[in-house]
């Protein structure tokens, strides 16, 4: 299976995104404690499950325009990975 350029740039992001949520320092206050790391984790999970979900939205509608398998795959694909 042939793998696309954008794939190794996506793993290497998040890579750097993953490390980042742990080095990067944080201001020492005592109501925040750590609870500014889950900035780093938790909220582009939740922008990536929006997109997810959205794209499975337009292909489940695409699919039910023109009933076609491949776009029943990737709708069906998009919402599992959301």
């Amino acid at each position: 299976m042939k793998l696309q350029a954008w794939k190794y740039v996506v793993a290497l992001w998040m890579t750097g995104v993953i490390i980042a949520g742990f080095l990067i320092s944080i201001p020492e206050l005592a109501v925040l404690e750590e609870s500014a790391r889950n900035l780093f984790f938790h909220v582009p999970m939740w922008m990536t499950m929006s997109v997810c979900f959205a794209a499975g939205l337009f292909y489940s509608i695409k699919y039910l325009n023109s009933p076609d398998l491949t776009i029943d795959r990737k709708a069906e694909t998009a919402t599992q990975i959301g």
